[in-house]
């Protein structure tokens, strides 16, 4: 999480979007950049099916994953392709976060699978843009963008265009 703390800045700028310059003085880890990226997280969470995240059984249940995969559940970390290998676990682990603050509100959206590399669950995306700024910045496509407004918001061709008709190459 690149929220940090910038002498002579109000709130808290993230770093990845803020431009250097000459003299900044950038604090990194204090207390209160800690505390402001810790309620980011569990509002992040708050949107994202992290059931697993936060479970005090999450130890536990991987004793016996092999045993229930084949229950009804389709959501949570164990049924999530990325599970053992994704910076949302490793965040909120290293951030201690064993519970949530904040009500959980499934989207509920249905997952996409109209294109030919991959299938997309808006479920599981917790909008941080990354994909977005790759997308427009690196590789100068400006296929994805941020689409809707407020808890409808997603990411994904504008106007409703499939990711091929956008002309989207596929990089990843």
């Amino acid at each position: 999480m690149c929220i940090v703390e910038i002498e002579g800045i109000r709130n808290f700028p993230t770093s990845c979007t803020t431009p250097v310059t000459d003299g900044m003085e950038i604090q990194t880890h204090t207390a209160e950049v800690e505390a402001v990226r810790t309620e980011v997280l569990q509002l992040f969470l708050s949107e994202h099916t992290s059931s697993c995240l936060i479970c005090g059984e999450k130890e536990e249940c991987k004793k016996y994953l092999s045993t229930i995969r084949k229950a009804g559940v389709t959501t949570g970390c164990r049924y999530c392709p990325k599970d053992g290998q994704c910076e949302l676990q490793d965040v909120t682990e290293r951030m201690g976060i064993e519970e949530l603050h904040y009500s959980v509100y499934y989207r509920n959206y249905p997952v996409e699978k109209d294109d030919p590399f991959y299938d997309r669950d808006y479920n599981l995306c917790i909008l941080c843009g990354r994909c977005v700024r790759m997308c427009q910045d690196v590789r100068g496509a400006n296929v994805l963008a941020f689409t809707q407004r407020g808890r409808d918001c997603v990411i994904g061709p504008a106007f409703g265009r499939t990711l091929v008709d956008a002309g989207c190459e596929f990089c990843g």
